[in-house]
């Protein structure tokens, strides 16, 4: 295992998860107001950006939830990000980051179709070999290669570097790429540089992750960090955590996905407020609301740090028990 047992006590402050935006905004014109999720605030040290609140409850209605989903699909990010705003999906081989976008798209799509044009599963392309991006409108989400499928560690490390700044070009071979040699001849394609990094780690084999992966994860997180990059960690597969459905709404509450976080948190000396949960188990034609809300919590999280100026109008809030 290699990884130490985290005690009850280390949750005595685990309600810190779930960093967003408030649950207000101020608009042009000085006014406050409420956004789509019903939060309670709470601030947090200053540090290079935004952090305000906690989530206690994801409670959206209908109305909301279109709405939010609108903000999203027709966000204009500023003329110094270029055409869209790049997040990087980046985690180990399984992390679930090609099912992540997945799940963003389907999260994006006006209709909330499931969508799965990124190959996952038992699909024989779904073992991540290439610099891949996907768009949905100006978000483009780009999938890489699992970061510990590499061996190397300083090839891991310059490859990052190089995919963070732009100069890896889309459907690069990342198994047979050597960055130290290749390196130089690659320029800065600028609407390929990354605004943000997701870290995606499964939950349910969190704990099989063995303390010099750990240490390496570190030093990947520091790159990122520091290039001031904004960057969070998603939780996948909480599903196998067998946390029932009708919990979902109140999945920063679960205790067993506090213990994974606060391991997490422990060992890579990232926050708990910068990590969030998502699920990938997509049933049907369209994406569960419960999910939905989840993955567009997630982006708006995203697009809010990585452009602070970025406004969601006055939406109402309404409790909406069990959602489902």
């Amino acid at each position: 295992m290699g990884v130490r047992v985290i005690q009850e006590n280390c949750l005595s402050e685990d309600s810190s998860w779930g960093e967003d935006s408030t649950d207000s905004d101020v608009s042009s014109e000085g006014k406050v107001e409420h956004l789509d999720v019903h939060f309670s605030k709470q601030k947090y040290p200053h540090t290079s950006y935004p952090r305000y609140h906690v989530v206690r409850r994801l409670t959206v209605n209908n109305s909301a939830l279109e709405t939010l989903r609108s903000h999203l699909c027709t966000y204009n990010p500023p003329k110094k990000y270029g055409d869209c705003l790049n997040i990087l999906l980046f985690g180990m081989v399984a992390a679930g980051k090609s099912a992540t976008i997945n799940t963003f798209l389907s999260a994006l799509d006006p209709s909330g179709r499931t969508i799965n044009c990124v190959p996952t599963g038992a699909h024989p392309d779904s073992f991540t070999t290439k610099l891949k991006s996907y768009k949905s409108n100006s978000l483009q989400f780009w999938d890489t290669v699992g970061w510990d499928s590499l061996k190397d560690v300083d090839k891991t490390k310059k490859l990052l570097t190089m995919i963070l700044e732009g100069r890896v070009p889309p459907g690069t071979n990342l198994q047979d790429f050597n960055p130290h040699s290749d390196g130089a001849q690659n320029p800065v394609i600028p609407k390929n540089v990354i605004h943000g990094v997701a870290f995606t780690f499964n939950t349910f084999t969190m704990e099989d992750i063995n303390l010099d992966l750990m240490k390496q994860f570190q030093d990947l997180q520091t790159i990122v960090s520091q290039k001031d990059i904004y960057n969070i960690v998603i939780g996948t597969n909480f599903d196998r955590l067998r946390i029932p459905e009708k919990s979902y709404n109140r999945i920063y509450e679960n205790r067993k996905l506090k213990r994974k976080f606060a391991m997490l948190s422990d060992y890579t000396g990232m926050k708990k407020h910068t990590m969030f949960a998502v699920s990938n188990e997509l049933k049907g034609d369209k994406i569960e609301k419960t999910k939905c809300i989840l993955a567009l919590y997630i982006l708006k999280n995203i697009v809010k740090n990585i452009d602070p100026s970025s406004k969601f109008k006055r939406q109402n809030t309404a409790e909406a028990g069990n959602l489902k």
